[in-house]
């Protein structure tokens, strides 16, 4: 999954450039182009992102290259392709979150978009939080 989307770890989409929300959307009401070539493996986060034609054909697309390299990635025996698109899912839902995290939000006011410094403080705010969350929860369990 990684290599096919060129990320290093699964947590780091942040400058990621998913394929535009009008070339998924055409492609969604069957008046486009899907994956291929260059976007073979290019993902869509856009609105309802969880859903999207897009998605499940660069799923289509990831899950010949998953089961011929299985061997490499440490995967034994006979899997299911249900199994890996299953996984294949889950990594998105990863990818889109890590991407959604440092990108631009409406301000709690309403009256403009957050500027990338913003919406980086505020990821990052986040991220502590959800650290010393981990670390208290950790805490609890010893």
């Amino acid at each position: 999954f990684l290599e096919m989307t060129h990320r290093e770890q699964i947590n780091h989409f942040e400058d990621y450039r998913p394929v535009a929300d009008t070339i998924a959307l055409i492609y969604e009401n069957y008046n486009g182009p899907g994956p291929g070539n260059d976007s073979s493996f290019l993902l869509f986060f856009g609105f309802n992102w969880q859903k999207s034609q897009w998605n499940r054909s660069v799923v289509t697309n990831m899950l010949p290259v998953i089961i011929h390299k299985k061997g490499e990635v440490g995967l034994q025996g006979e899997v299911d392709e249900q199994a890996i698109a299953a996984l294949l899912w889950d990594y998105i839902k990863q990818a889109q979150e890590s991407w959604q995290r440092c990108n631009p939000r409406i301000t709690q006011e309403g009256d403009r978009v957050e500027t990338l410094q913003e919406a980086q403080v505020h990821a990052d705010t986040q991220a502590l939080q959800h650290s010393m969350k981990v670390r208290r929860n950790s805490r609890k369990l010893t």
